[in-house]
This record gives structure tokens, C-alpha cells and sequence, in this order.
């Protein structure tokens, strides 16, 4: 249980600051020096760096019909945005939206979709996901970050 009280005051430190870190480039912004021209393109590039790494994922996606979370999480643990569980759980938070939509509806046009595979598919894949993020966070989790990198 002290695990997960240390989880979440870390999460809310890191979130504090985040807003923080913004606050003062607004500030530093509005005093026109170069040091807030300099942090402005950093957390610009930051965003411009996830844009482009999602667009990439997306085209993936579209193309093979396999989503690239793996290569993601990599992308993201190798240029050091976020921290991995983090990154894990806003990866998990975009597949809450049906980010297919465009290329589902490609393929229902051309009628080259198995209703009856994906939806078995979709349950026993959302129940999988949930029992296996039971090893990850809460009270009970047992596999460390370390692991969780290992397996992707």
C-alpha cells in the first residue's frame, strides 16, 4: 500500500510541476527574453516530437492493421518523454477511442470485415486487459517498470 501512496503523491508532484513549468514560461514569455524563446522551443519541440511520433503510429496503423504500442513506448522511454507507466496508461487512454474509425469504415465499404471474429475479439481482449493491468498498477502490482519494459 506504500507503494501505491508512493505512486500517487509522485504523480501529483510531477503534475504539479508540469503546471509549474507552464505557468513560468507564460511568465517568462510575456518578460520577451531569450531564455523564455529557448524553453518555449523546448516544450514546442516536446509537442511537435509526440505529434510527429503519432502521426507515424497512425500511418502504421492504417497500413498493417497493427498497432505499434510497443514501438511506441520505446520511442517515448528513448526520448525520454514521460515515464513509462505513464506513457503506459495515456497509451491505454487513446485505445478508449476508436482510433481506427477511418480505415474500419474503409473496409466495411469493400465489406472485408468478420463482425463475428472481432467482436469475440473485443471482449476477450478488453477482459484480458484488464486482468493484465492488475500486474501493473495498484496495491497488488508485482511487475516493476523493468519487467514491464522486458516484455514489450
Amino acid at each position: 500500500m506504500a507503494n501505491g501512496k508512493e505512486n500517487t503523491n509522485t504523480v501529483l508532484i510531477v503534475k504539479d510541476q508540469e503546471v509549474s513549468l507552464k505557468n513560468n514560461i507564460v511568465s517568462m514569455v510575456a518578460k520577451n527574453n531569450l531564455l523564455s524563446k529557448v524553453v518555449l522551443l523546448m516544450y514546442m519541440s516536446k509537442f511537435l516530437i509526440e505529434s510527429i511520433l503519432g502521426l507515424i503510429c497512425g500511418l502504421f496503423l492504417g497500413i498493417t492493421g497493427i498497432a505499434p504500442i510497443g514501438l511506441l513506448l520505446i520511442a517515448l522511454d528513448l526520448l525520454k518523454i514521460g515515464d513509462y507507466k505513464s506513457n503506459l496508461g495515456a497509451i491505454l487512454f487513446l485505445n478508449l477511442f476508436p482510433i481506427t474509425l477511418g480505415s474500419v469504415y474503409d473496409f466495411y465499404k469493400s465489406k472485408q470485415i468478420n463482425f463475428t471474429l472481432g467482436t469475440v475479439l473485443l471482449l476477450t481482449i478488453m477482459l484480458g486487459s484488464f486482468i493484465g493491468s492488475k500486474f501493473v498498477v495498484g496495491d497488488k502490482a508485482i511487475l516493476s517498470t523493468k519487467m514491464i519494459k522486458y516484455i514489450t
